[in-house]
This record gives C-alpha cells, structure tokens and sequence, in this order.
C-alpha cells in the first residue's frame, strides 16, 4: 500500500485528476444512495475543477493495482463552514473505489492524516445514515461532536 500526496494542478496531471473524479463520482454514488441526498458538490465536480480547488490538499493511495488510484483523502486547514483556528483541519473528502471496499483503504487514510497530525483537532462530518463511515471515524476514536444538516437538509452528524 503506498500512501502519498496527489498533486492536481500541473497540466501534466490530467489523467490523475480523471482518475480521481471517477473514484470520487463512483465512491459518493453509494453514498448519497446510502444517506438518500444527491448534494454533495463532489458528485456534481469535473476533473479540471480538482485542479481548480487550492484550498482542499489530496492525498492518494494505491494497492496491488499498478497505476490505479483506489482511494483518497482530502484535508482543509481553515473550513469557511466551520468554527476554525489554525489547530482545526477539516477531513472534507474520503472516498474509496466501491470494488476496493473492505481492504483497510480508508482506515489507512484516516490513520495518515491522523498520525501527519498530531496536534490538531481534526473534524469530519458525514451523513448520518451513513453507518460504515460513522464506524469508522467511532473506532479510530472520533467522538460526535454535533448534529447538522445539509442545504438539502441531510442529516449531518459531526465528530471530532
């Protein structure tokens, strides 16, 4: 498994930034199935708009599968929609290829951004019917924060 940043913007990036929305595009149709909301902005993003996205930094991983990216995590160090200081980070993307599901794609992410971390409180949110992400974030030690919703009014919950 190799774990490393994904550098969106160099022209030279295009096929990564393909690769990339497909597994996003993929990964959030399960979910706004799972949690009954097509909002979220990365089912509706092309490729060029990752490249277009500074405040958001990517990191990739890859497994046993030459040359195809299997999942990503996504960090922003100051969130607009959230109460911040420069200790928050925000978790704003996770997302897995659905036929790499249960291999430990995501936790290892998670665990990546937690242990490049440590001294900041890292904050996640998710749709609340959304109970393998919500397992996942409880047992690697996220706590519930809060209760939101969405602009489509999804349930939201909040962990931190």
């Amino acid at each position: 498994m190799l774990i490393a940043p994904l550098l969106f913007a160099p022209p030279h990036a295009a096929p990564l930034r393909l690769a990339a929305s497909r597994l996003m595009h993929a990964a959030y149709e399960l979910e706004a199935a799972l949690i009954n909301s097509r909002g979220m902005a990365a089912l509706h993003e092309s490729p060029d708009d990752l490249a277009r996205n500074s405040s958001e930094s990517f990191t990739g991983c890859w497994i046993d599968i030459p040359h195809r990216l299997a999942g990503l995590i996504a960090t922003e160090p100051h969130p607009p929609s959230i109460p911040s200081t420069p200790s928050t980070l925000l978790i704003s993307r996770l997302a897995v290829d659905p036929i790499l599901h249960r291999r430990g794609i995501a936790r290892a992410l998670l665990r990546h951004i937690i242990a490049s971390n440590p001294t900041v409180t890292l904050v996640v949110s998710t749709g609340t019917a959304n109970t393998p992400a919500r397992a996942l974030y409880e047992s690697e030690g996220f706590t519930l924060s809060s209760h939101s919703s969405a602009p489509d009014h999804t349930p939201l919950t909040i962990y931190t």
